[in-house]
């Protein structure tokens, strides 16, 4: 196979995917984002020289996109607070083998179960606020907005000066202190 022309192709088929986006009008259609950005997730395979980590990054995130739908079909049964504690202790689950794993299929499951367990976390917090905080919305969803963005920004920083320092397995620690970290508060919930 052309590595060349490969990668023009797959370049070109990104591009078309993201021009998919525009067609997202409706809540009921932001499923298609998901699946758009699995799939340029994955297309990035052919242009790193480390493919497996990219397609173990893809499979996070196919996962999580999986984990959010699956969440939309829980929550028609299940209470909200113990969707977001189990979905804490899965967090932990698969942080810890991705933590204790030797082997490649291992950190597939680690990052699969992962991906599947924080799906759920973010989006049914703010719903328990929403709940919760009818009056205050704005002031509890911006502050809930502004720890999510300050930790989306903190904890790559964070795994990678560690991983510098100490290797990418104790990095890893940093994960799991915060899928621990769920854990506790969702219990307070």
């Amino acid at each position: 196979v052309n590595r060349r022309r490969l990668m023009i192709g797959t370049d070109l088929l990104r591009g078309f995917l993201v021009l998919v986006l525009i067609v997202i009008r409706r809540p009921d259609q932001v499923w298609i984002a998901y699946v758009v950005m699995a799939f340029i997730v994955g297309a990035q395979g052919f242009f790193e020289p480390a493919r497996t980590a990219t397609m173990i990054l893809a499979s996070y995130w196919a996962a999580q996109m999986i984990g959010r739908l699956a969440a939309a079909v829980l929550l028609r049964r299940a209470d909200k607070a113990r969707l977001v504690l189990a979905s804490g202790i899965g967090s932990i689950a698969g942080s810890a083998v991705l933590l204790a794993s030797t082997s490649i299929p291992l950190l597939f499951g680690g990052a699969i179960l992962t991906g599947f367990s924080h799906a759920a976390i973010y989006p049914t917090t703010l719903a328990i606020a929403a709940d919760r905080y009818q009056r205050q919305a704005g002031t509890i969803f911006g502050f809930l907005f502004a720890t999510g963005l300050i930790g989306g920004m903190l904890f790559p920083f964070g795994i990678g000066h560690i991983s510098q320092s100490f290797g990418v397995r104790a990095a890893m620690f940093l994960p799991l202190a915060g899928a621990a970290m769920i854990t506790l508060l969702a219990r307070r919930i």
